[in-house]
Formats: C-alpha cells, structure tokens, sequence
C-alpha cells in the first residue's frame, strides 16, 4: 500500500488532500466524516482537511460542498449518508453520489477503501482514502422502479433487499416499475460548467441516464437539441430517459426567476425611457 505522510506546520495553512485530489480531473466528489468535521469544525484546521466549504476554492467536488444546490429532499440524501450505522452500510449511499475519495480521522479497515495519504492535522492523523468501487458520476441504468412519495423513495434507499447499483428509485404520481433491455453503454462528459452540462451517451439500447448532480427546480434536459423530461431519482438526483444509439444530452439551467427577472428589467427600461421622454 503506497502512502504519503505529510506533516503539519509549514503548510498549516493549505490543504495537502487539495493538492492530491486536484490531480484527479474527472468531477468525481469527495466526501468527509461526520467525526472528522466535528472534531475539526474550525479554521485553519478545518480548510486543511478540506472541509465541504473548501471544495469551491480548490475547484473541487464535495458531496456535501458549497457546490451543491442544497434544498429539503438533498439533506434529507445527505441525512442518510451521514448516519449509516458503518462505513460498509454507507457505501450503499457512497455508490449512487459520485463519491470518490473520503477524509476521515479514523483508520478505515476495509478492502473497498484504498489509502492513499495520511496527513497530520493538530498533531494527529487524517486519512484520505479513495473508494475503488466507484462506478462515476454519470451512469446508465436499464431499470427503475417508480415510487409515488418522497417517504417511500427514502424506505427503498433503506431497503437493503433493493440493489441500487441496477435500480433507480424515481418518485412519480402512479407506482410502478420500466424495465428497459440490458446493453452495453458508456457515458462521457463534453463540458461540465455550473449551469451547463453536455454528456455524451452511447447505449445498445434506451436507458436511464443516471446523473449525481442535485435535482432542482430551473434545470432543463436536451437530448439532441429536443427538451426531455427530468426525473427526481433516488431522492436527491437527477435522471433522463435516452434513446438507443448516440446522442448528445445537455443539462441547462434556466431557472424562471431569471426570465422574471430579464422581463421586470425590460419594462424597467422602458418606463424610465416613457418618463424621461415626458420630463422634457
């Protein structure tokens, strides 16, 4: 096992898990213990075992980060990620939120975490592991089960029966199940920017597009240039259907308020036009 320890005091003021992770250029997100923010709530400590509020700053992704739009049903994710019982009934969270690395400030012994650094923080040891497990961030998925409350969608991501790494949990008006043909696929990311994504799908037959960025009001599918509908999956995400073949999926953010907003300033202009126009 290759580790790296970094000691403190110097470099007390940066983050060595930034740097290390900052090398990683895909969007994969990290994901920091409970145990580790609480014992290290405060700055510089906290910046330096890279704390969600940082991940902006290093240009990285946090799980739980500034990053991420945070509404109800996305703590209510975070709720049950935070307060698994073990880190091996956590993984079940881990799989389906794009995490890739974690930090804690307790020695992980398990075979699916790969230490990757140790690093002194207030003279102890915080590790960053990384997840080999980790599936992506945008992933296809031929099956899904439709749940018809948010209450219901939450007991089926506790439901150890269910296998979300092959089923989606949708929460929609009527229950029920769409099973799909299983194919071989791929997924890759064209340009990911804070208010546009573009992805491109290839699949042998029609999917699901799985994608772990937050599911909230304002966003808007395309696929081919063609508005799709947007499904709340697994509570917190976010999920298309995409036709066989190849095909260029764009996420937009295109909220209302911002119409409103470009609409109140039109009339704005206009009235102040109308009005000065009559002054003189």
């Amino acid at each position: 096992m290759a580790t790296h320890l970094i000691l403190g005091g110097a470099r007390s003021g940066k983050s060595a898990y930034a740097e290390k992770l900052a090398n990683d250029r895909d969007t994969a997100r990290y994901f920091v213990t409970p145990k580790t923010d609480k014992t290290y709530p405060l700055f510089p400590r906290s910046r330096q075992t890279l704390s969600a509020p940082f991940a902006a700053v290093f240009g990285l992704y946090s799980v739980d980060g500034a990053e991420v739009l945070r509404i109800s049903h996305y703590d209510k994710f975070l709720y049950l990620l935070k307060n698994a019982p073990s880190i091996e009934e956590a993984r079940r969270f881990l799989d389906i939120s794009g995490v890739r690395y974690l930090i804690s400030s307790i020695r992980i012994e398990s075979q699916a975490f790969k230490e990757l650094m140790v690093h002194k923080v207030n003279d102890a040891a915080v590790y960053l592991y990384e997840y080999t497990p980790y599936r992506g961030r945008f992933l296809l998925y031929s099956r899904a089960r439709i749940l018809p409350t948010e209450k219901a969608v939450i007991d089926g991501l506790l439901d150890k029966k269910l296998d979300l790494s092959r089923e989606l949990l949708v929460e929609g008006r009527e229950a029920g199940r769409e099973e799909l043909p299983e194919g071989a696929g791929r997924v890759s990311v064209a340009s990911y920017l804070p208010n546009r994504v573009v992805l491109k799908s290839e699949t042998a037959h029609d999917a699901f597009l799985y994608v772990t960025d937050t599911y909230y009001p304002g966003w808007k599918a395309y696929v081919d240039g063609k508005e799709t509908p947007i499904m709340q999956a697994n509570l917190a995400y976010r999920a298309v259907r995409v036709p066989a073949g190849a095909h260029e999926v764009v996420f937009s953010y295109r909220p209302v308020s911002f119409y409103l907003g470009v609409l109140v300033t039109f009339f704005a202009l206009i009235a102040a036009v109308f009005i000065m126009r009559r002054s003189r």
